[in-house]
């Protein structure tokens, strides 16, 4: 087979695997003139041909891993039965002489539920808060179950006008925080150390669970090694090394097609990567990621997908909706 065939059966098979995602998968979206739009961004920055760069470019679109909204919801529900439900009832069970009185363990298990609150991870404006408004409703839990991380503590002044903390809600045990993405696992620590420590030295008895739908394993470290969460940090779909696209053993290109070559995929990686975000060419923190949710696109994936700037010629094919650094007018 010459190159030109082999070029245009590979074009043709990733067309067809990317437009059937995006009537299966991806929720109707990008239409092919969305792609074309966005392969008009490789212009032959690697010194490989504008056409090997496309083609190599739509290969990476072509292993996009992309979860709809019916998706994330399952993946709320699985994330509260089998990271908080099953556990909070084993826990129950070795308490009470491993009992199998299933009315003694439902009572029980709604008292242990009502000493608890849900959080997101950030400010009201994030996609992780934006998630509890779908955990809630696939969870059927009521309302007064969650909580703003600025309302657990009360600032109170003693008769010597001393300022002191103490908890608003003292009966509640622990607090379960919900996040879409552990990448680096800098967010979580963050929040540990701007909050959670304050919490902890009002009752150090007080229960930290950080749980996220994804996470890298190395982020999963991260928290577990370095933030008051320690063992209570789980994700539902984790992320090894091999979710890295530029990784020694890159799950992506197990299959690939024979016109498929690594070293152009990685440089286009690379380079654009540069071009538009030098900080963080491959994702933030080197994390290397081909992944978005209907909600967002975290910016550990590689920005090749996602960067979008007033300043600069880039077409996203997926959007992430960055932070604004102030207000657009």
């Amino acid at each position: 087979m010459n190159f030109e065939e082999t070029y245009s059966d590979c074009y043709n098979l990733l067309k067809k695997r990317i437009l059937t995602l995006s009537t299966e998968v991806w929720e109707g979206y990008p239409n092919w003139d969305d792609v074309e739009n966005w392969l008009n961004n490789f212009n032959g920055l690697t010194e490989n041909s504008i056409e090997d760069e496309r083609l190599n470019a739509l290969f990476i679109l072509s292993e996009f891993l992309y979860f709809g909204s019916r998706q994330i919801r399952a993946m709320l529900k699985a994330m509260y039965r089998d990271h908080f439900i099953i556990p909070l009832i084993q826990k129950i069970r070795n308490t009470n002489n491993n009992t199998r009185d299933i009315n003694l363990i439902n009572t029980l298990l709604k008292k242990e539920i009502e000493l608890t609150r849900f959080l997101g991870i950030g400010n009201p404006s994030e996609s992780g808060i934006h998630l509890l408004y779908y955990f809630r409703q696939e969870n059927e839990l009521h309302p007064s179950l969650f909580c703003d991380i600025a309302t657990v503590l009360t600032i109170k002044e003693d008769e010597n006008k001393k300022l002191f903390a103490e908890l608003s809600n003292p009966e509640v045990k622990r607090y379960i925080f919900i996040d879409d993405m552990c990448g680096t696992g800098k967010t979580a620590k963050k929040y540990s150390d701007n909050f959670l420590l304050n919490i902890k030295n009002v009752n150090p008895n007080i229960e930290f669970h950080y749980l996220s739908l994804f996470g890298t394993s190395s982020g999963i470290i991260e928290v577990k090694q370095n933030t008051v969460f320690k063992e209570n940090c789980y994700a539902l779909f984790e992320l090894d090394d091999s979710y890295k696209i530029l990784s020694m053993n890159s799950r992506y290109f197990a299959n690939c097609p024979k016109a498929i070559n690594k070293d152009i995929v990685n440089n286009i990686i690379k380079i654009y990567g540069l071009s538009i975000w030098k900080e963080h060419p491959h994702g933030y923190g080197d994390s290397q990621l081909v992944l978005g949710m209907h909600h967002n696109i975290p910016n550990n994936t590689i920005p090749i997908i996602w960067w979008e700037s007033d300043n600069d010629a880039w077409t996203p094919i997926f959007r992430r909706y960055k932070k604004s650094k102030g207000i657009k007018i």
